[in-house]
C-alpha cells in the first residue's frame, strides 16, 4: 500500500481554493463507493450515533469569522445565517426520518442561540440585517408541525414550552421582535391544557385581531385543533361559517381533490370564488386552476372555458400566453375570436403594466391588427418600457398607416405628459421619446418635430432643455 505524505497533503489543503477542493472531493466521493459509505456514516444525521445537535448549532456561532466594524456586530452574521439554515435543513431531514426529538432540539437551540447572540452582538445596529429572522420563523413552523402530529410525549412538550417561554423574554425577541412565538406557545398550551380552556383562548385571540390576515391564521388554528381533537361537528360548523377565509376553503378543496371528489371540489371552488373579494386575484386564480383540473377529470368544457378566460383577465405574467393556447383549443374559431376580443378589450381598459408584450404577441399571432394597433397605442405615461418593447417587436405586423397611428398616439401622450412635468419628470419624457424613436422608422420625423415643439414651448425650463439636448446624444 502506498504511503501517505501528510506534509504534501497539508500543502495541497493550504494552497487550494476551498470551493475548488470541495468540488474535486465531491466528484471523487461519487466515484468511490467505499468512501461514500464512510462519508454517509460519518455525517448523515440518521447514520450518526450520539451526536450533540445542540452543540452543532452552538458551533455555528463559535466558528463564525470576526469582522471589524465601528458599530454593529463583531461576528460574520451572513456566515452564521448560512450555518443556521444548514442546521435547519438537517432538522427537516431528521423529522422526515421520524427523529423528531432531535429535530426539535435543533429548532429550539437555533431559537435560543439567536436570542442570546443577536442582541449581545448588536446585530440590530446593522441595517443590512433588517427583516432577517435567521430562520427562527421556520423553526417555529417546524415545531408546530411536529407538535400537531402528536410525536412528543408530555415531558418533551413541557421542555419545549419552557425553552420557548424563556426565549420569548429575551431582549432579541421582546425588544427587536425578529420572531413571534405567540402561535407556537398557543399550540403548546392546547396540548398541555383542557380542550375547553384552550378553545376559549383561541376565541379570544380571534376576537382581538385587527387585520383579517391575522384573524384568519387563528381561525385556521382553531379548525385544526377541533379536527385533531375529534370534534368534527364543531370543526365542520367553523369551516362552514368561515368558508370565505382562503386558508379554510383551500384545505377543504385540496382534501376533496386529493380524494378524487371532483364534483364536490368543483362546487366548493365555486363557493370559494364567490366568497373571495374581487381584488384577491391570486387566490381566485389558484381556485380556477384547481377547478380546471377537476373539470378535465369529468370532461366538462364550458367551465374550463370560463376559468381560462378568467385566468387571462387576471394574469400578471407570461402565464397568460399558456392560458390563451388552452382556451383556443377548447373553442371553435369563430367563438374564440369573439371571446378573445371581449377579454382583450377588458384588459386594455385596465393596466397592461406586466402583460403588454404578451397581449401584443397574442393579437399578432391572431392577426387581429385593429386590436393590436389599439394595444400598442396604450401609453401609461410612466416609463412604459413593456409598451415600447411590444411596439418595437410587433411594429412590422402593422401596416404603415397603422404604425403612424400608433406613433401619433404616443406623441400625444408624451406631449400631455410634458405639459404637467416637473423637473423630476423631464428624464422620463426624454426616455419615452428615445424609446419611441427606437420602435419604427415612422417615429423619427414626428419625434424630432415634437422635440422642436418642446424647445419652443418650454424654452424657459432649462433642466428640460438639457434633457432634450441629450436626445440626439
Amino acid at each position: 500500500m502506498a504511503t501517505i505524505d501528510k506534509n504534501t497533503l497539508d500543502k495541497v489543503f493550504r494552497y487550494t481554493d476551498e470551493e475548488e477542493l470541495y468540488d474535486f472531493l465531491k466528484e471523487e466521493v461519487y466515484r468511490n463507493a467505499s468512501l461514500a459509505k464512510k462519508l454517509t456514516k460519518r455525517f448523515l444525521p440518521d447514520e450518526t450515533a450520539c451526536v450533540d445537535f445542540r452543540q452543532e448549532v452552538e458551533n455555528v456561532f463559535l466558528c463564525a469569522d470576526e469582522i471589524r466594524s465601528k458599530w454593529g456586530p463583531s461576528m460574520d452574521w451572513h456566515q452564521i445565517d448560512s450555518g443556521l439554515w444548514r442546521m435547519y435543513e438537517k432538522a427537516e431531514y431528521l423529522k422526515d426520518k421520524a427523529k423528531c426529538h432531535e429535530a426539535a432540539d435543533i429548532a429550539c437551540q437555533i431559537i435560543s442561540s439567536v436570542g442570546k447572540e443577536y442582541s449581545k452582538d448588536e446585530v440590530f445596529a446593522d441595517d443590512s440585517f433588517d427583516g432577517d429572522d435567521f430562520c427562527t420563523y421556520k423553526c417555529v413552523d417546524l415545531l408546530i408541525e411536529m407538535i400537531e402530529r402528536d410525536v412528543f410525549d408530555q415531558k418533551k412538550l413541557n421542555d419545549i414550552q419552557r425553552e420557548i417561554q424563556k426565549a420569548a423574554r429575551m431582549e432579541t425577541y421582546a425588544d427587536y421582535c425578529i420572531c413571534d412565538f405567540d402561535m407556537l406557545l398557543c399550540v403548546l398550551n392546547g396540548e398541555l391544557s383542557e380542550a375547553d380552556e384552550h378553545l376559549k383562548t383561541l376565541d379570544t385571540k380571534i376576537a382581538v385581531q385587527r387585520y383579517n390576515r391575522d384573524k384568519n391564521k387563528w381561525i385556521m388554528r382553531k379548525a385544526s385543533f377541533l379536527q385533531r381533537k375529534g370534534m368534527d361537528n364543531d370543526a365542520a360548523s367553523l369551516t362552514e361559517e368561515n368558508f370565505g377565509v382562503p386558508e379554510i376553503s383551500r384545505r377543504v378543496i385540496d382534501n376533496q381533490l386529493c380524494n378524487g371528489q371532483w364534483e364536490a371540489a368543483i362546487e366548493s371552488i365555486g363557493r370559494a370564488i364567490k366568497c373571495t373579494p374581487h381584488d384577491e386575484y391570486s387566490y381566485v386564480n389558484e381556485c380556477c386552476i384547481k377547478r380546471i383540473e377537476a373539470c378535465e377529470k369529468l370532461g366538462i368544457i364550458e367551465t374550463r372555458i370560463e376559468d381560462y378566460a378568467s385566468l387571462m383577465r387576471h394574469s400578471c405574467s407570461e402565464e397568460m400566453y399558456g392560458y390563451y393556447l388552452n382556451l383556443k383549443k377548447l373553442m371553435p374559431d369563430d367563438e374564440f375570436k369573439v371571446k378573445l376580443k371581449e377579454i382583450v378589450t377588458e384588459l386594455m381598459k385596465g393596466s397592461l403594466l406586466f402583460t403588454h408584450k404578451c397581449v401584443a404577441r397574442i393579437l399578432a399571432e391572431e392577426t387581429s391588427l385593429e386590436l393590436l394597433c389599439d394595444c400598442l397605442s396604450i401609453n401609461d405615461k410612466m416609463e412604459n418600457t413593456e409598451g415600447f418593447e411590444a411596439f418595437k417587436e410587433y411594429a412590422s405586423v402593422l401596416t404603415m398607416a397603422q404604425r403612424m397611428l400608433v406613433v401619433r398616439h404616443h406623441v400625444d401622450a408624451i406631449r400631455e405628459m410634458a405639459a404637467t412635468a416637473t423637473s423630476k419628470d423631464y428624464s422620463s419624457v426624454r426616455f419615452q421619446m428615445e424609446r419611441l424613436l427606437d420602435c419604427c422608422s415612422e417615429a423619427m420625423p414626428l419625434v424630432h418635430e415634437l422635440k422642436k415643439e418642446f424647445q419652443e414651448t418650454y424654452k424657459r425650463r432649462h433642466a428640460f432643455m438639457r434633457e432634450l439636448m441629450r436626445l440626439d446624444g
